[in-house]
């Protein structure tokens, strides 16, 4: 039990469920940066849910037309991740797919509830399915997910654990100015299993955690800047046509000689 309130207070204060970015990627070059103030609700079993503040800070890059690299950090954890467009990434598509696999980790807590030191890493491996409908320059993105963490830690009461979760995120990207954007998002997840050292497994819903989030992506947007540029410049004007050559001076026929006499 111990050791279930450490890895509860743990997933508070350390794990997040949250997308924030969009299905579409960016273009190679690009880059993006992210502030998500948020709010996380977490229960397990029949105990009482526990609430906590949340703040990610992260950014994104654009390696390919299908390839883009992020990561985010909270306190005391951090996230990379690498998403790859398998639908609609040419520019114009309506419909946007794209599989966003992560890894994160969190170390270094530390939990004295019963008065014994005891540390916890966790370990996050989660593939969420990122769908996106863009809407001109907006964006509405659902992203189903499973998750698989591992625990481990030290101390008399920590032990190590395996718990899968699924879950989903909701959010809309809306641009409100060029290279700004704000992403609303919901997120809940909830245990499916779950296997305990010396515990055992079970399978069943003993847990869940609802985050919602207020991003706030700043770039993203410089080559449709740099085309909005070329596009709105006045057009060069025309090359003068090549002033005609003269026209050539009348030919005048040669005196013929004169008759002799």
């Amino acid at each position: 039990m111990r050791a279930l309130i450490l890895c509860a207070a743990a997933l508070i204060v350390g794990c997040s469920f949250s997308t924030l970015t969009t299905a579409s990627n960016l273009d190679p070059g690009e880059t993006q940066l992210l502030i998500a103030p948020g709010y996380t609700r977490y229960k397990r079993g029949s105990g009482e849910p526990l609430y906590a503040p949340q703040l990610e800070i992260g950014g994104r890059y654009g390696l390919t037309k299908r390839l883009e690299l992020g990561g985010k950090l909270w306190l005391p954890g951090i996230q990379i991740d690498a998403k790859y467009a398998l639908m609609g990434y040419e520019e114009g598509a309506g419909f946007h797919l794209a599989l966003d696999p992560t890894f994160g980790y969190m170390g270094g807590f530390e939990g004295t509830a019963t008065g014994e030191g005891n540390t916890l890493e966790i370990i996050t491996l989660s593939v969420p399915v990122l769908m996106g409908w863009r809407f001109g320059t907006d964006e509405l993105i659902v992203a189903p997910r499973v998750v698989d963490q591992i625990w481990t830690g030290t101390g008399a009461s920590t032990m190590t654990a395996n718990i899968a979760s699924a879950g989903a995120s909701l959010g809309y990207s809306w641009r409100v100015a060029p290279g700004v954007r704000i992403i609303p998002e919901v997120s809940w997840g909830f245990i499916f299993a779950q296997t305990l050292f010396e515990f055992g497994s079970s399978v069943g819903a003993n847990g869940t955690m609802a985050q919602i989030n207020l991003g706030l992506l700043f770039g993203g947007d410089e080559i449709e800047a740099r085309q909005a540029i070329c596009v709105d410049a006045p057009a060069s004007a025309p090359a003068s046509a090549p002033a005609s050559a003269p026209a050539s001076a009348p030919s005048v026929a040669a005196p013929s000689a004169p008759d002799r006499p």
